[in-house]
């Protein structure tokens, strides 16, 4: 087997997924399984998307209801980019643009996230860690729209590593919203870890 593979437009090239052989027919059933439990993910979470987003349009003064909304469709987007890559292999949309959206969902969905646990537990958050991270996280957007997608990769490093310290910062904010005995906190934190 011999691939012939350009790769002019991005720094991760190559083959998605590792080769498999083996009759056609178990190949297209195994990939349409794939694919029908990933669009069943992807169908589950937009639902709560909606259900949230119609929930806030209710309770306006809700914030934290809008917040999960936003972070439930970035998610049920990043789904459809990643995985089976349906949106990659089955549409015409533009290649450089699925690849930035690819990007925003990540590092957009966790600055969403820290959004709905702040209002959460307001009281629990540390204002400057918050702005800072605010700050960063929209950096690293910016970043994802102006850059050419051969740089894109250079940013992923640094906002995983940003990420893992977020996540630290979230479990310390659900650890002190369980001490002062906020409401639904224990069971959070219980889902988080």
């Amino acid at each position: 087997i011999i691939l012939h593979i350009s790769n002019d437009h991005y720094a991760d090239g190559g083959p998605w997924n590792s080769f498999m052989i083996g009759e056609e027919k178990n190949m297209t059933n195994e990939t349409n399984f794939k694919t029908s439990l990933e669009f069943f993910v992807f169908g589950s979470i937009f639902i709560m998307a909606l259900y949230h987003f119609l929930l806030y349009l209710l309770r306006r003064e809700k914030k934290a209801t809008l917040f999960f909304s936003i972070f439930c469709a970035l998610i049920s987007l990043r789904i459809l980019l990643t995985g089976e890559r349906f949106l990659f292999i089955n549409t015409d949309i533009n290649w450089i643009l699925l690849v930035r959206l690819n990007f925003l969902t990540f590092y957009l969905s966790l600055i969403i996230f820290v959004l709905f646990i702040i209002k959460l537990f307001p009281e629990e958050s540390i204002k400057i860690i918050n702005k800072i991270y605010f700050t960063i996280g929209s950096i690293f957007c910016i970043l994802i729209i102006v850059l050419s997608p051969l740089l894109l990769q250079k940013t992923l490093t640094p906002y995983q590593l940003i990420s893992v310290m977020i996540g630290i910062y979230i479990f310390y904010i659900l650890i002190k919203s369980v001490i002062n005995k906020r409401d639904g906190a224990s069971i959070f934190l219980l889902g988080y870890i």
